[in-house]
């Protein structure tokens, strides 16, 4: 619960201060600021709504009830594909047995012929069914036309995955370039990171502004806006404390604890730490939690 309150009320609202002050002038900030802000949003999500799950996972254990992991540092992924096996896992493992898989299994038997249009049926079935999957997730999110787009993109980027497979793999044989390379693995790692950023302008961006903030991403450069260094500064300091606990917690998970530690001294000073950083740059201004308006 205490790792959850750091992550809405330091990490989340810091990085909120300055994700909403560029997107709530849009056509005032060039395309660097709005490029920044729409690197920072998906931290502002991930800490907003992956502490909300914790603070209540934390709570339910309390009355002795076991709730599921929602996320799982999602911002390791190395594809889409993985990362929606790391992000809102409750959603997106529900999607997954309950709509994607049924409507795979259905479509796969109305397919009678091996391939189609030079494109073998396997992959028609993926394409269909992943496409009215995440149509039905961006609806699920709001009835409006961001959400539809922000669910086909999600869906385009799944297909794209999938139907060229076999091309990066020949890609990569011929490059010499190893899957287990961690030049490689980082290189994909922010790929996946910039492909989700770019999806979630359309769940960030009023309307259909979605498209002026990629234009001036695109072709608008400038000087990036930074406002005031004390507001700026903490938002760099506590994505910097989330990244390094993801890390200790991916990579490292039995040699990296803090909270869990076996020597007290360490568990004292990580709740300590946290406690303080909360009570001196948390922002307590009843603001609620993002999801709850989907």
């Amino acid at each position: 619960m205490l790792w959850g309150y750091f992550m809405k009320l330091v990490v989340a609202a810091r990085v909120a201060i300055y994700v909403d002050a560029i997107y709530g002038n849009i056509p005032h900030h060039n395309g660097t600021s709005l490029l920044f802000a729409s690197l920072l949003y998906p931290f502002q999500m991930y800490a907003d709504f992956g502490g909300y799950s914790l603070i209540a996972i934390g709570t339910a254990n309390i009355l002795g009830i076991q709730v599921m992991q929602n996320f799982k540092r999602p911002f390791f992924a190395t594809s889409i594909s993985e990362f929606w096996q790391r992000w809102h896992i409750s959603f997106s493992s529900w999607l997954r047995d309950y709509l994607f898989l049924p409507l795979a299994f259905f479509i796969s038997k109305k397919l009678r012929k091996e391939i189609y249009l030079k494109i073998d049926t396997a992959k028609w079935v993926y394409f269909i069914a992943v496409m009215i999957t995440f149509v039905f997730a961006g609806i699920w999110h709001g009835a409006d036309v961001n959400f539809l787009l922000w669910g086909l993109l999600f869906g385009f980027y799944l297909t794209c995955s999938i139907w060229t497979y076999k091309l990066n793999r020949r890609i990569r044989k011929k490059l010499h370039i190893s899957k287990k390379s961690i030049f490689y693995q980082i290189a994909k790692i922010v790929i996946t990171y910039s492909l989700v950023s770019v999806a979630w302008i359309f769940l960030r961006a009023p309307n259909l502004s979605a498209f002026e903030v990629l234009r001036k991403i695109f072709s608008f450069p400038g000087d990036l806006f930074i406002g005031m260094l004390s507001t700026f500064t903490p938002i760099i300091v506590v994505i910097a404390i989330l990244l390094m606990k993801d890390i200790a917690d991916e990579y490292f998970p039995e040699r990296l604890l803090f909270f869990e530690s076996k020597y007290k001294a360490i568990r004292i000073l990580s709740y300590s730490t946290i406690i303080i950083f909360i009570l001196l740059i948390g922002v307590f201004d009843g603001s609620q939690f993002i999801y709850f308006q989907f």
